[in-house]
């Protein structure tokens, strides 16, 4: 294989599984979407719910573009981001599993701060290595921030 489809695929790779967690995080929120969320007392600075999927469906292009550029810069380095990158990302899953599909805010509001503080490491230490790679989880890092602020919300208020 050419030095420009290995570059490809390192690029490419990360947004596939990044989407296809983010598809399989939102068939373990479907129930609870219909049957639970919209009867919860939440903040007046909720989204409509149409603003979700849009939201992470470019949040997630461009974690997995960060994470591909760090995948192409050859540095050794680069291994470290992908356990953090893994980990953060598996705390992203683990928050819809346990706010949504188990139905348990204080829960999601301890994943999801644990989540926010891995992104912020990410995106911290990425700035060393690969700056774009950094400035492209900047956008996840806040949307993180504000689900944060919105989970607490439910928390305190139902």
């Amino acid at each position: 294989m050419n030095t420009a489809m290995t570059k490809m695929i390192k690029l490419g790779l990360p947004i596939v599984v990044c989407l296809a967690l983010g598809f399989l995080s939102s068939l373990f929120q479907r129930e609870a979407l219909k049957n639970w969320y919209p009867f919860l007392k939440k903040s007046p600075l909720t989204p409509p719910d149409g603003v979700f999927p849009i939201a992470w469906t470019a949040l997630y292009v461009c974690m997995g573009w960060s994470l591909g550029l760090i995948l192409n810069t050859g540095l050794p380095d680069r291994k470290f981001f992908v356990w953090l990158f893994a980990a953060q990302l598996l705390f992203n899953v683990a928050w819809s599993l346990t706010f949504f599909y188990f139905k348990y805010p204080p829960g999601g509001l301890i994943t999801i701060v644990i989540l926010e503080i891995m992104i912020l490491c990410y995106a911290v230490l990425a700035w060393s290595l690969r700056r774009a790679s950094s400035i492209l989880f900047l956008p996840y890092a806040a949307w993180v921030g504000f689900a944060t602020y919105l989970n607490f919300y439910i928390v305190m208020n139902n």
